[in-house]
């Protein structure tokens, strides 16, 4: 998984220098550019700056999917008890632990700055919770001082070299008060307003699972352009529009699951099963997207990651 991250990283790194993203039947990627009315960008007074895609049909798409690889490798580092030579590496060389840290590292500061290239402001609110709640799992675990200090320095030095140099667009992306970023503000109120009618309408039945866009068509506005017809960028408003009222108990009480599991036991009593707190915080922070995205519950890509995800979980929980 960090190799096809860091893989990913590069290429979008690569996309957001060069402004542009090729086109690839094999990897299945269409052309983006800057000038391309559509393709996701951050428009300011210099002009229009194309946030990096990947492989992936959105930015925010590889945003969530660098957070949970972000997370794996601040996992990776703060487990003692997993070493690379248990797994795929035997060579002297990568069993020492300073080269290991070396690598973790060079493939951190990797996915941290394509992260940034994204110019995900919900997968930036999601890493955040997910990083803070790694970081109180190191405290428990009485790490040492400079194994976190390090964690952080490379964090924000990453993030305080990225943010200097490219402060113009970062602050158009955070201000909010562009064209582009008040035409998206302003679309996501209206995709709520939309979510909450449906709501109102079908509270007790939802309107079918993947009918979203359809009974906004049939129930809202049926005048709309076809690009114009988009779920709304909440996972929970979505669940209980399709689902109703029976499909949200069910979804919160999933959720509500992973929490009480993670209440449940006590980082002193885990003790070797470290990983349980890495995809809890993992899922901590898809939570946390779930309140500004939707791609987790609409687009192929997204599920298969939040399930893997749940499972890899689950797994660790049937080992404790």
């Amino acid at each position: 998984f960090v190799g096809s991250a860091t893989l990913q990283s590069i290429l979008a790194i690569w996309q957001f220098s060069r402004q542009s993203v090729f086109s690839s039947k094999w990897l299945g990627m269409a052309a983006q550019s800057p000038e391309i009315l559509g393709a996701s960008v951050v428009e300011n007074s210099f002009g229009r700056w194309l946030r990096a895609y990947g492989s992936l049909p959105h930015p925010n798409i590889l945003a969530g999917f660098l957070v949970i690889g972000l997370l794996i490798l601040i996992g990776l580092f703060l487990n003692h008890e997993l070493r690379i030579k248990n797994h795929e590496f035997k060579n002297k060389f990568f069993n020492n632990l300073i080269v290991k840290q070396f690598i973790i590292f060079v493939c951190y500061a990797l996915l941290l700055s394509a992260l940034f290239f994204t110019f995900s402001r919900g997968a930036w609110i999601g890493f955040l919770f997910g990083f803070l709640g790694l970081l109180f799992f190191g405290f428990k675990k009485n790490l040492r001082v400079s194994q976190l200090a390090s964690l952080l320095a490379v964090t924000l030095i990453t993030i305080i070299v990225l943010s200097s140099i490219f402060w113009p667009i970062l602050s158009t992306r955070l201000m909010g008060a562009e064209r582009l970023e008040i035409k998206s503000t302003e679309e996501r109120i209206t995709s709520y307003k939309e979510a909450a009618v449906l709501i109102k309408r079908d509270w007790h039945k939802g309107v079918g699972i993947g009918n979203y866009t359809l009974g906004i068509h049939n129930q809202v506005n049926p005048h709309l352009r076809s690009w114009a017809y988009q779920p709304v960028h909440n996972v929970y408003l979505l669940v209980f529009a399709e689902l109703g009222i029976v499909g949200l108990i069910v979804w919160l009480l999933l959720i509500g699951t992973v929490f009480y599991r993670i209440i449940r036991f006590r980082v002193s009593e885990i003790r070797y099963k470290s990983w349980f707190f890495v995809f809890s915080s993992i899922l901590g922070s898809i939570f946390v997207i779930f309140f500004f995205d939707h791609y987790f519950w609409t687009l192929h890509f997204g599920i298969m990651l939040f399930w893997l995800c749940l499972g890899l979980w689950s797994k660790q929980v049937s080992l404790l």
